[in-house]
């Protein structure tokens, strides 16, 4: 109680606590809806397998990074804790309002939304309701139980994470482990039937790396990162981990070598079992194969699987998500009121309801979609910036223990912020107009940001 006290956040997580917060924050539906559209733009598997190699390599470096950066700043925010050593206050608030107010609730309304869409699958509208009303009543009727599924599901799952760290934490490692077991039981049941064909990967690559290889390859890789998004999360709960020194690293590094060697396996089943042309017609490549193998409870069977792995994703990124507005609260006067923790539960209960509003509306005007592309300049900007505090903080200060140092210093660091860059760069060039918006929409928070510090002059 000492630490709810001083106003931080007590220590109950431990190592796999924190591995099964990465692993279940980045494994949702994305493992099984993006390698078709990676096939569409990659048409040779030799170039698919290297795309999912590279993303998981890049990835993989980041985790090297941000294991020292909270290793040495084992706060709540992540990111917001790096660059606020390295760059300041100010720098860290605008990200701070980037993370808070469109990137993660757009991401978490997007995830909501996908978990609503599966669980209507699942439960359609009765057949004699369907007969006694209109075709265009039913479809209203479907939107509005969608929207209300997924308004639901964001505050069921905010209520889990105010009522204490344990019990999200106990509901990540379930969903985390049940995931990570079904994904390996698919490609168990694939591997085993003997269905596939290694002819299926050829041609393996390209005659020539010309006629636009390059940036379609660049393409892909984005779909791939994408998969692998949360890599980074158990970073954003570092003041709640045991041991932060060793077990935020290890978390890190492992829990990205988990994904990497999960993901590399399905999609060789996928291109080995699954012809390149059929894997371009479909949306879901796993179904496809499960509904071949086992008739159309094979397919079932996908479809509920990917509702729990959206929801062992949606769950980990709302628990994360109430940290980085704990972090922005501590540290500003504005909303200093937000930065409380819970006496009973242990956890920053009003942070997380906070969290949990702008989501909701961006779930009932239902522009999340728009806002993700929006802020994905800004996402890569600050990944890239928190490269670059890795250096500035070695510099600064050269003295202070640091329990995990990055392999292949200088190489890595700078080869993880330049990809990171690029990735912006290239978001700017592709959607000029998305960015621009997604930008001015950061650039809001230098005035509140100018009169949060004015306020807390006048109250001295």
């Amino acid at each position: 109680m000492s630490n709810i006290r001083n106003n931080s956040l007590p220590r109950v997580l431990n190592l796999s606590d924190a591995i099964a917060i990465v692993v279940g924050g980045a494994i949702g539906a994305g493992i099984f809806r993006t390698p078709s559209s990676i096939a569409r733009i990659l048409p040779y598997p030799g170039l698919i397998l290297l795309a999912w190699v590279a993303a998981g390599v890049l990835c993989f470096i980041g985790a090297l990074c941000y294991a020292e950066l909270s290793a040495l700043y084992p706060k709540a925010g992540g990111e917001y804790a790096y660059l606020r050593g390295s760059f300041g206050k100010g720098f860290a608030f605008v990200f701070g309002w980037m993370m808070i107010f469109v990137n993660r609730a757009g991401i978490i309304a997007g995830i909501a939304h996908v978990f609503a869409g599966y669980v209507t699958y699942f439960f359609p509208c009765p057949a004699i309701v369907q007969k006694s009303i209109a075709a265009s009543t039913i479809l209203i009727l479907a939107v509005l139980a969608q929207k209300g599924i997924a308004l639901s599901t964001i505050f069921i799952l905010s209520f889990v994470n105010i009522c204490g760290v344990r019990l999200g934490k106990w509901l990540q490692n379930i969903l985390t482990v049940g995931n990570v077991l079904f994904l390996a039981g698919i490609a168990v049941i694939g591997f085993f039937s003997g269905r596939g064909s290694f002819n299926n990967f050829l041609p393996l690559f390209p005659p020539s790396l010309g006629g636009g290889v390059a940036s379609s390859f660049g393409l892909a890789l984005i779909f791939a990162l994408w998969t692998y998004s949360g890599w980074n999360e158990s970073a954003y709960v570092g003041e709640e981990i045991k041991n932060p020194g060793k077990n935020i690293p290890l978390s890190l590094v492992l829990g990205t070598s988990v994904l990497i060697f999960l993901y590399l396996v399905v999609n060789f089943l996928w291109l080995w079992y699954v012809p390149l042309d059929k894997m371009k017609q479909t949306e879901t490549v796993a179904a496809l194969m499960m509904r071949d193998l086992l008739g159309n409870a094979g397919g079932a069977c996908i479809s509920f699987a990917i509702l729990l792995f959206v929801l062992g994703s949606l769950n980990s990124t709302i628990l994360t998500s109430g940290r980085i507005v704990y972090a922005v609260a501590r540290d500003n006067k504005l909303f200093s009121r937000v930065a409380g923790i819970h006496k009973k539960f242990g956890t920053p209960a009003l942070a997380i309801a906070i969290d949990s509003i702008w989501p909701v509306v961006l779930v009932l005007i239902g522009s999340f979609d728009q806002l993700i592309s929006f802020v994905s300049v800004g996402f890569w900007f600050f990944v890239g910036m928190t490269g670059i505090a890795l250096f500035i903080l070695r510099r600064k200060y050269p003295s202070r223990r640091r329990p995990f140092k990055v392999w292949g210093y200088p190489f890595t660091p700078i080869i993880f912020i330049a990809v990171s860059f690029c990735l912006a760069l290239n978001t700017v060039i592709l959607r000029p107009v998305e960015s621009l918006i997604g930008i001015g929409l950061i650039l809001t928070a230098i005035p509140v940001y100018w009169y949060s510090k004015r306020l807390g002059h006048r109250r001295r």
